[in-house]
């Protein structure tokens, strides 16, 4: 009698130690529990659905795993989130809760991804924002916001075929791609990372920034070098 009530005992004990785990982005496959939505009504999210291919290697998911992050409302409201993610096969973010995924609701128009924890001030955070242009309405990332904006639109494909001939296997695959554009006037604007990408942006002021770049010895075709250029040129009168 005393073993069966251990037993028992054992059983339940074990059920609930599985209830509170978190399924990691590589166990994003069925059953995923879609369940009624229990967040917050300012920014309820939608159900998401998790369309599971055991025929393509990876996930549409941008992070290997689950991001802290803050979520701010179309009215300014701000909310610190756990367990959140970019679906960059659909550019939107989902987040998990209770073991059921959700997508982020329409309300939310920009959110911040912590790069370790909690710390908003942080410059190494990636900042997304959607609706910034008419035809830009899902979730892209700003890398420098001013009269001058870069962004970064990301895009996650399912690439290769499924394939083997006894020797070598090749499987389908997620593949993560991305382009930055320009925001000048209210229009996207294609650009490089070098000195010529960096005049066509700033014509107005190319004396002052080319100054700029001489002065502290940037190096153009490197990213961070290019930005630093553009934050100078938004600081300008």
């Amino acid at each position: 009698m005393q073993k069966i009530i251990l037993f028992i005992l054992f059983e339940i004990f074990s059920l609930c130690m599985f209830a509170q785990r978190t399924a990691p982005v590589s166990t994003l496959t069925p059953p995923i529990t879609i369940s009624p939505n229990i967040i917050d009504e300012l920014f309820k999210g939608q159900h998401f659905n998790s369309n599971y291919d055991a025929t393509i290697n990876g996930t549409p998911f941008m992070f290997g795993d689950w991001k802290n992050g803050q979520v701010i409302t179309d009215n300014g409201n701000k909310f610190f989130v756990s367990k959140i993610n970019f679906d960059a096969s659909r550019s939107v973010f989902v987040f998990l809760k209770n073991d059921s995924l959700y997508d982020v609701d329409e309300k939310i128009n920009e959110i911040i991804i912590y790069k370790n924890d909690q710390n908003e001030n942080k410059e190494s955070n990636m900042v997304f924002q959607k609706n910034i242009l008419p035809d830009l309405k899902n979730f892209i990332q700003v890398l420098v916001q001013g009269n001058i904006t870069i962004v970064r639109k990301f895009n996650k494909q399912v690439e290769g075929e499924n394939y083997t001939n006894g020797i070598v296997t090749n499987k389908k695959e997620y593949v993560l791609h991305f382009e930055d554009y320009a925001i000048v006037n209210n229009k996207l604007v294609s650009f490089n990372y070098n000195n010529n990408g960096l005049n066509d942006l700033v014509t107005d002021k190319s004396s002052a920034i080319n100054s700029y770049v001489k002065l502290n010895n940037l190096k153009l075709k490197k990213q961070s070098d290019f930005l630093k250029s553009i934050e100078y040129y938004n600081s300008l009168n």
